[in-house]
């Protein structure tokens, strides 16, 4: 038994036809354009200074000495220094901090709530964070320089300001930011 069949049945209207690639493009041009000025420019222009020695209002080319001094120059290798430094002590930290924390939660009772409270930093933008901790971290009004000064761990300068403790305060920062990434894990 077949059902009947109306004979003016036709295919429905397509009031929005499947735009073209084209259309995709031409949305997407503004933004790559923007994207490519704001990066290339920059980056072709720090090429160009790179082989020149820049002075207000002059650059006179250098024939690459500014790359061959580079082995030599005792800031360049103090800055791979702490880079490494830096590198080693957050690795450490947050991977300690993290893998610990990761077997602490795992099965517990409130497991849910104390991942969500501690991914809280990780979301933080960078720049908020670093805004935050450079207000605690403060001479005149912050609460960590004004409890590590009251302990006698400080001095009167601020815990950014004094070399011996930069590194140390930024370390911080980055490990309370990114362990969450290594609960996750």
């Amino acid at each position: 038994e077949s059902r009947p069949v109306a004979s003016g049945v036709t295919e429905p209207l397509k009031l929005n036809p499947k735009p073209s690639r084209a259309y995709f493009f031409w949305l997407m041009a503004p933004a790559i354009i923007l994207l490519a000025c704001i990066s290339l420019y920059p980056f072709f222009w720090m090429i160009y200074m790179s082989l020149h020695d820049v002075e207000l209002g002059s650059a006179v080319w250098n024939n690459f000495e500014n790359f061959t001094k580079l082995p030599s120059d005792s800031r360049y290798l103090k800055g791979w220094a702490l880079l490494f430094q830096y590198s080693a002590l957050c690795l450490v930290l947050q991977i300690g901090i993290g893998v610990f924390l990761a077997v602490a939660l795992n099965g517990s009772r409130f497991e849910k709530f104390l991942v969500t409270a501690f991914l809280m930093p990780m979301m933080m933008a960078p720049i908020v964070a670093g805004l935050v901790w450079y207000y605690l971290y403060n001479s005149t009004f912050g609460w960590y320089h004004w409890l590590m000064q009251s302990v006698g761990l400080l001095g009167a300068k601020s815990i950014l300001g004094d070399p011996s403790t930069a590194m140390l305060g930024i370390v911080i920062v980055d490990v309370w930011q990114w362990t969450p990434l290594i609960i996750l894990i």
